[in-house]
């Protein structure tokens, strides 16, 4: 479903790229949601929220390559995208499942020994997402960052923006890694002891397989596209190394968790309610919010609409045969 806006966009993009300040707009706030769902999926809790999180930063990057009239290569990325998401999607499912449908990942460690099924799945879907060399989130991530680098109406605050979202994605990825999969979270939780059945087993593999080859195959594709990339030897090392800047970022912070500076509860509430947009959607202005789209749903939907729509056609149509059975019983 949240996809389905990316792909509204790519279905207008001959009338938007019409429009240079439509395209700017677009650029500004693609970067924000990336810096701003990375941000927040780094200090998030639960396991789905920061799954989600990460979807809404990925689907910011196809905005990104949409406001820099590059639609292919956001349609790229969003089929390599599905492949490894679904993937991670699952295997969280199944973690959840496991273990008494706890969703903090503080509540979950130590899971490679009872799940090693989920535990490769999510593994692979979770290197593909960080863009690591050779998966398949690697391509159009690679792509995209490079044909960003050449074009001239990225600046360089736009390009180290994205670059910020990029190295967030690898932070919360390691972080879901060493904490879900490899922690010793010391919090009591019995895990269900349960067989990872061939139904689970049967869509993990050929996810697994999807989100290695896949972006293999779809790059040999895109060449057919015409893009050609001229980068200098430095930066192609430098977009190499993004997917591991985020786990020298991640090891950095592990030394200073129990600092003032990082568990101060402000900035933490901060980034936890997703840089205070959570407040747009609570009292009181939900509450006025609802009230105006109520207001607008009893005047137009149920108003104006219904009366010039079906219920109009409706009731006239009505009037229309009672008049004319009427004249039809006089006439015979």
């Amino acid at each position: 479903l949240v996809t389905a806006g990316v792909y509204l966009v790519l279905r207008s993009f001959y009338i938007i790229s019409s429009n240079p300040y439509v395209t700017q707009v677009l650029m500004i706030l693609s970067l924000f949601t990336l810096v701003l769902a990375g941000s927040s999926a780094v200090f998030a809790f639960d396991l789905k929220k920061v799954i989600a999180l990460s979807t809404l930063s990925q689907l910011s990057l196809m905005m990104f390559s949409i406001s820099i009239l590059l639609p292919s290569v956001a349609f790229f990325h969003l089929v390599t995208h599905a492949v490894f998401k679904a993937l991670l999607f699952l295997g969280a499912g199944g973690v959840i499942h496991s273990n008494q449908s706890i969703q903090d990942i503080r509540g979950l460690s130590s899971l490679w020994q009872g799940l090693p099924v989920s535990m490769g799945a999510m593994s692979v879907a979770i290197v593909s997402l960080s863009g690591a060399p050779f998966m398949s989130g690697f391509f159009s991530k690679d792509l995209m960052i490079e044909l960003s680098m050449m074009d001239s109406s990225v600046t360089y605050g736009c390009y180290l923006l994205e670059l910020l979202g990029l190295i967030f994605t690898s932070f919360y990825s390691a972080r879901i890694v060493f904490s879900v999969m490899l922690g010793s979270n010391y919090v009591n939780n019995s895990t269900l002891r349960i067989n990872e059945h061939l139904n689970m087993q049967t869509p993990f593999l050929s996810l697994y397989i999807g989100a290695i080859i896949l972006g293999v195959v779809l790059g040999s594709k895109m060449e057919s596209f015409g893009f050609v990339v001229v980068l200098e030897n430095y930066e192609s090392l430098s977009v190499f190394f993004i997917p591991f800047a985020g786990l020298i970022l991640w090891r950095g912070v592990i030394s200073k968790l129990g600092s003032s500076s990082w568990s101060s509860a402000k900035s933490l509430s901060f980034f936890l309610s997703m840089w205070f947009m959570e407040s747009l959607t609570s009292h009181p202005g939900k509450v006025t919010f609802f009230k105006g789209s109520s207001t607008v749903a009893q005047s137009l939907d149920q108003g104006w609409l219904e009366l010039l729509g079906p219920q109009g056609v409706h009731a006239g149509l009505g009037q229309f045969s009672c008049l004319n059975e009427i004249v039809q019983k006089n006439y015979f």
